[in-house]
C-alpha cells in the first residue's frame, strides 16, 4: 500500500505546481507591470507650473497681461445657448466649467450652458497628447498655440494632468453647501485671506456699487469658481494660492464654508435640505492618478490569489 500512497502524492503535486506556476508568474507579471508604470509615471512629470496653469484656465490673456482675440471662439459656433460673445468665450472654465466636468457638472443647466465636455478625461494622459488638444493638433479651432506662449501651455498641461479635483466631495451640488469645517475655515481665513477682502468680505466689491456682489455672495452663488480661485489665486493680482501654501482640499472646503456664513448684497442660496452627500474619499487623493492604479492592481491581485487557492483546493 505505500507505493501507492506515494503514487497518489505525487499525482497530487503534479496537480498543484501547475497552479502554483500560474499564481507566482501573475505576481511577476504584475510587479513588473507596476515598474512599468511607476517608470513611465516618472518619464511623464509634467515640465510646467500647474499652480500658473490653474490661473490660465481662469482667464489666460489676464494672466498673460495680453489683450484678448477679437470676436467668439472659433467652436462659440457649435453651441447655441450660451448668450455670451467676445472675449468670455476664449476663456476655458466657460466652455468647461470651474469644476472641470463641463455639461456634466455645474455648467450642466443655466446661463453658462453650452453642451461641451468637461476636461477631467484627460487626467493621466500624456503631455503630448493634451497638448494636441491646445495646438490644434486634435482640432484646428482649438488652437490656443498663437495666443499662448509655449512655457504658458506647458503650465496649462501641467494644471491639466495634476490638479484637477472631484468637486462633489467639497460642494454639495444640489444646495451649493460648502462641505467644509466653517470654524476652522474662519482660522484660515483671518490668517491668510482677512487682510485683503475684510473680515466681512466686503472689502472688494466684484460688480458695481449699485449693484454690488461680495465675496459672500459669490461663495453662494458660485462655490466652484470660489474653490479655484482660492486654490489658484486671481490670475490678475498677487492673491495667494493654497496649492503653493500647503493647504489641503479639506482646508480648501473648510475655509469655503466660512465663507458661506459672510453677509451678501443678495439673498443668498437657501438649502431646502441639509447635505447628505458623504465624503468617503480623502480629498487629497482626486487628481492623483498613481493612487487609483496601485489600488486596482491590489484588487487584481487579491482577485489572482483568491483563484489560485480555489486552483490549490480543487487539484487536492
Amino acid at each position: 500500500m505505500q507505493p501507492t500512497k506515494i503514487m497518489q502524492n505525487d499525482k497530487k503535486q503534479i496537480r498543484i505546481q501547475p497552479a502554483i506556476r500560474l499564481l507566482v508568474l501573475s505576481f511577476i507579471g504584475i510587479a513588473f507591470g507596476l515598474v512599468f508604470v511607476q517608470g513611465s509615471h516618472a518619464q511623464e512629470v509634467p515640465q510646467g507650473d500647474p499652480v500658473e496653469g490653474g490661473k490660465l484656465y481662469d482667464n489666460w490673456y489676464n494672466a498673460l497681461d495680453q489683450d484678448p482675440p477679437e470676436g467668439n471662439h472659433p467652436l462659440w459656433r457649435r453651441q447655441e445657448d450660451n448668450p455670451l460673445t467676445g472675449p468670455k468665450t476664449w476663456r476655458c472654465q466657460e466652455c468647461h466649467g470651474w469644476d472641470y466636468k463641463g455639461v456634466d457638472g455645474a455648467y450642466g443647466e443655466g446661463d453658462h450652458f453650452t453642451g461641451f465636455s468637461g476636461v477631467q478625461g484627460v487626467i493621466g494622459n500624456s503631455n503630448e497628447d493634451i497638448r494636441a488638444w491646445l495646438d490644434g493638433t486634435r482640432d484646428a479651432n482649438h488652437n490656443f498655440a498663437p495666443y499662448i506662449n509655449n512655457t504658458a501651455l506647458d503650465d496649462l498641461v501641467a494644471f491639466l494632468r495634476t490638479k484637477q479635483v472631484d468637486m462633489a466631495l467639497m460642494i454639495d451640488y444640489d444646495s451649493r453647501t460648502a462641505l467644509g469645517d466653517k470654524e476652522n475655515g474662519e482660522v484660515l481665513y483671518l490668517e491668510t485671506c482677512v487682510s485683503c477682502h475684510g473680515e466681512d468680505g466686503k472689502r472688494r466689491n466684484f460688480a458695481t456699487a449699485i449693484n454690488p456682489v461680495y465675496l459672500g455672495d459669490v461663495a453662494w452663488q458660485d462655490p466652484w469658481r470660489t474653490v479655484h480661485k482660492i486654490r489658484f489665486g486671481h490670475p490678475a493680482s498677487n492673491m495667494p494660492a493654497s496649492e503653493n501654501l500647503g493647504w489641503t482640499l479639506q482646508e480648501v472646503a473648510d475655509v469655503l464654508a466660512f465663507m458661506q456664513t459672510l453677509p451678501t448684497a443678495r439673498p443668498p442660496i437657501d438649502p431646502t435640505q441639509e447635505s447628505t452627500r458623504a465624503m468617503a474619499i480623502r480629498l487629497e487623493e482626486q487628481g492623483e492618478i498613481i493612487p487609483v492604479i496601485y489600488a486596482t492592481v491590489a484588487i487584481m491581485l487579491i482577485i489572482l490569489a483568491s483563484a489560485g487557492i480555489s486552483a490549490l483546493r480543487k487539484s487536492k
